[in-house]
């Protein structure tokens, strides 16, 4: 058995990281974020993941301080938010920034009625 990392930061710390409903991919790659800050920080860090929307919510709980960050899809939300435009059209998020990208496969389940012979 292999011994834990040495803690990067000798203090204690306390994140709050939102995904996404609480099943799908953003929230598992939040709980893996929060494993990695768990592992290197000082005794007594805790860390919380959140569920929530996403998109919208997800910039507006960091930008009003519920969140420390946050995940969402797509990445091409993160200018359009900057800049007030489509999807956040009359509301901007000027002192955000992306901190990355991860590429992810979305499946799609399809229901088609019986009638169109389908299999």
């Amino acid at each position: 058995m292999s011994k834990p990392p040495e803690p990067f930061i000798e203090r204690p710390l306390e994140l709050h990281f939102q995904g996404d409903w609480g099943w799908a991919n953003l929230h598992r790659i939040a709980g893996w974020l929060a494993s990695q800050v768990l592992s290197h920080g000082g005794p007594g860090t805790r860390v919380a993941v959140w569920t929530g929307g996403a998109g919208i919510d997800a910039m507006r709980a960091v930008d009003r301080g519920g969140m420390h960050m946050a995940l969402y899809v797509p990445a091409s939300f993160a200018p359009m938010g900057l800049d007030g435009r489509g999807y956040f059209r009359g509301e901007s998020f000027p002192r955000l920034r992306a901190l990355g990208t991860m590429p992810q496969d979305d499946a799609i389940v399809f229901a088609i009625p019986t009638r169109f012979d389908i299999r």
